[in-house]
């Protein structure tokens, strides 16, 4: 009788199903008819000598060759590490990387999934607890510097959105939560399929320098009107007073080497969530400081706690996200009294202490988090200039003192201003410098008929910077230096908005004749200081924005 072997189980290809009961023990070994007719072995019975030695001598060959009997024993022992695929398809080799990947599963695309590797530079890496429908393998998240907390991913959706909570700020010593997402989609980072804080364009924009690059073309056109913000004072609204050239608001700024994200105005408000921040400056700064509320209105307007619309001091209130907007008239940054015109003086005279901190707006400042700081245009009036409460020099003066100009108290006043911010006891915020903001006058200066009646930007290399703005701009970057230095000391950090070339480029972003003032002494002349609004200087809060955010990812 001969035997016949069962199918093998479905549930286990390793196992036989047990010969049928009615088969014999010299039967079963019979393997005859599992074997081709031409090739089936004769029935014997084995010696049990034989069989022993047999046995004795394979388990000693096995004992020193063990890949015979494990087939996967040279895959399990000497294979090389393997990461996940790159774009390409192809493994990767991650030598610094200390101990095994082990492989749990084998998908069709034969992608791995790696787990606990080592990332010895990042203390709270992401933790996935969801995976996308690509099947693509998981592994830890690369190193990213300088950013130190992370939050858990609570789950990665077909586009790999990942959400960014509770980033710390240390120097406002409070935290933040931001709602806004962030896609993760460049090819270069995304290796693993896994959500990550920062996509590769974020990360390229902590180290791209975004004051480098040229105005290109935008069809878009701006965020706001003056039919939707209230904030337009009639000396910066264009559109009012019958401006009817309306390309010079359809162009934004391109960095070189990455791109400057639009202003959006709900990211904005939840990235400064329960912050204060100050404007410390002249009109330029409250040129600046209308801009933002114009582009905040999309989402809110604030409440202006201001004790007199007319004070030197302004404050308002984002109720809705606790954020708190404010601005400090001083456009010479130090202590200053003015003199009113007089028959001496018919403009009036400015006292400059040069040495002496503006206690209206130092005495104040420590309750922000952020302070914009800048300066320009006023230091070209008449100025008398005191230096340890003595009268120094002057400019455009009558005193039989010495002739000083504009770059010298330009230097002195912002040394002593960035003083008073890395003096005081209290102030942990961050400074932004704002760097000068030129003036285009053609034709003559402001009071001789100048105009500047342009209609486009120039290109890159049509102007330059120079004479007294270029010696503004150097005797500025100067003394930012040198703060930036001393604040480092004291934990204190000093950040640079550097427009002044950018907005060199701009001569058609000015009212020029498009304005009104109720000062009747000043009618007929051409506005080519202060910026439409809407116009090129929204682009300033576009910057603000993107160096908070850089400050908030470190």
């Amino acid at each position: 009788m001969r035997a016949r072997l069962l199918p093998r189980s479905i549930s286990d290809p390793n196992s036989l199903s047990p010969p049928p009961p009615e088969m014999n023990l010299d039967e079963a070994i019979d393997m005859g008819n599992c074997l081709p007719q031409n090739q089936k072995f004769s029935k014997r019975t084995p010696k049990l000598v034989p069989i022993a030695l047999t046995l004795l001598l394979l388990s000693t060959f096995l004992l020193y060759f063990p890949f015979l009997g494990d087939p996967l024993y040279l895959f399990k022992h000497y294979s090389p590490q393997i990461t996940n695929p790159s774009p390409s398809g192809d493994y990767l080799r991650t030598p610094e990387v200390e101990g095994s990947l082990e492989s749990k599963t084998v998908i069709e695309d034969s992608v791995s999934k790696a787990e606990d590797l080592e990332i010895p530079e990042v203390e709270n890496s992401l933790e996935s607890k969801t995976e996308t429908e690509d099947s693509v393998s998981k592994s830890e998240d690369p190193e990213i510097p300088e950013v130190e907390n992370f939050q858990a991913s609570k789950t990665e959706t077909e586009n790999s959105v990942s959400k960014r909570k509770d980033l710390k700020i240390p120097e406002a010593g409070k935290s933040l939560e931001s709602k806004t997402e962030t896609e993760v989609s460049d090819p270069k980072t995304v290796e693993t399929g896994k959500s990550q804080e920062f996509d590769s364009r974020e990360s390229s924009r902590k180290e791209c320098d975004l004051f480098s690059g040229e105005w290109i073309w935008d069809p878009e056109g701006p965020y706001y009107t003056n039919d939707t913000c209230v904030a337009i004072q009639d000396h910066q609204n264009c559109l009012k007073y019958q401006r009817e050239d309306l390309d010079f608001l359809k162009w934004k700024w391109k960095p070189n080497d990455c791109e400057l994200p639009k202003f959006d105005a709900s990211q904005f408000l939840e990235a400064v969530r329960g912050k204060y921040l100050a404007f410390v400056g002249d009109s330029i700064a409250r040129n600046h400081i209308q801009s933002l509320i114009c582009l905040l209105a999309r989402v809110e307007y604030p409440e202006d706690l201001s004790t007199s619309p007319t004070s030197a001091t302004r404050l308002w209130r984002y109720r809705t996200y606790n954020f708190s907007l404010g601005i400090f008239w001083t456009p010479y940054l130090v202590k200053t009294i003015e003199e009113k015109p007089n028959a001496t003086y018919p403009t009036g005279v400015f006292h400059l202490y040069l040495d002496e901190f503006n206690d209206e707006w130092t005495s104040e400042i420590w309750k922000f988090d952020y302070t914009v700081i800048s300066a320009g245009q006023w230091f070209f009036r008449p100025c008398l200039f005191y230096e340890k409460n003595h009268l120094v020099g002057c400019q455009y003066c009558r005193q039989d003192v010495p002739r000083l100009n504009a770059v010298y108290s330009y230097k002195r006043a912002f040394h002593t201003a960035f003083k008073a911010l890395y003096s005081i006891e209290n102030y942990r915020g961050i400074t932004f410098l704002r760097t000068f903001s030129v003036a285009h006058f053609e034709s003559g200066t402001w009071n001789e008929g100048g105009n500047c009646l342009r209609t486009r930007p120039y290109a890159k290399n049509e102007t330059r910077l120079e004479d007294y703005n270029l010696d503004m701009y150097n005797t500025q970057m100067e003394e930012f230096r040198i703060a930036e230095s001393e604040g480092k000391k004291k934990g204190l950090k000093f950040k640079l908005m550097d427009t002044t070339k950018l907005m060199l480029l701009r001569p058609d972003g000015h009212p020029s004749v498009h304005w009104h003032y109720k000062n009747d002494g000043l009618k007929g002349h051409n506005d080519c200081v202060h910026w439409c609004l809407p116009g090129p200087i929204d682009t300033w809060s576009e910057f603000m924005f993107e160096m908070i955010k850089m400050e908030q990812r470190r």
